[in-house]
């Protein structure tokens, strides 16, 4: 499949650190912002029946997620991202995934709205219960 990225200004936070993937093959994309955790896509849904249906027409599903929380790490020398979404367990599982990496991870920071203000948490230097607190009611 091809594709094409680009680093794009986020339509929800207006950072410079989105990305958009588009698949031009396809016509599928994704947006995903590193800092507010805004998370568009339009991806095939129906790709299971191209190899059964002679007369397959891709059938499209768009998703828009404006709010939540943005997880970014380094690792070996390379960047991820996970958008963690508004649940709690999964906070609670990224806080567990970097307590078991910590000698691995250069960087580990956590990115949310809270009272109308960007907060970003370094999760290497931080308390599992302070950075609980600091998060807003998910």
């Amino acid at each position: 499949m091809g594709s094409v990225q680009d680093i794009i200004d986020c339509p929800m936070c207006g950072d410079n650190e989105a990305i958009e993937t588009i698949y031009y093959k396809t016509n599928e994309f994704e947006i995903n912002c590193l800092r507010c955790g805004y998370n568009k896509s339009n991806l095939i849904i129906n790709l299971d029946q191209i190899k059964i249906d002679l007369h397959w027409i891709p059938v499209y599903k768009r998703v828009i997620n404006k709010n939540g929380v943005a997880f970014r790490y380094k690792i070996k020398g390379q960047n991820h991202f996970v958008r963690a979404g508004s649940k709690r367990n999964k906070i609670n599982q990224i806080i567990s995934f970097v307590k078991q990496n910590k000698n691995y991870l250069a960087t580990a920071e956590i990115n949310f709205k809270k009272y109308g203000k960007w907060v970003t948490i370094d999760l290497l230097k931080e308390e599992e219960k302070s950075i609980l607190q600091a998060m807003p009611n998910l």
